[in-house]
């Protein structure tokens, strides 16, 4: 059950959509990437944007965290 929680906590955490990671000022010099739908034939296929997760399991998430912080404590 425990690893179960936890396997979930990390896919909740990987579909967050957190902003404010970066420094600020940070830039890059690159412009844009857009691909053309006919650049894109050949290629890997895209990857798909999954829907941001439901406030319980962020709860679920935050609380199965929780028990890495007390782990560390013991």
């Amino acid at each position: 059950m425990v690893s179960a929680r936890m396997e979930e906590a990390v896919r909740t955490l990987r579909t967050l959509r957190v902003s404010g990671l970066k420094p600020r000022g940070y830039v890059s010099s690159w412009p844009e990437m857009v691909i053309d739908l006919a650049d894109a034939s050949g290629q890997d296929e895209v990857k798909l944007r999954l829907d941001p997760p439901t406030p319980e399991a962020i709860t679920r998430m935050d609380e199965a965290l929780q028990w890495l912080c007390w782990l560390e404590c013991q």
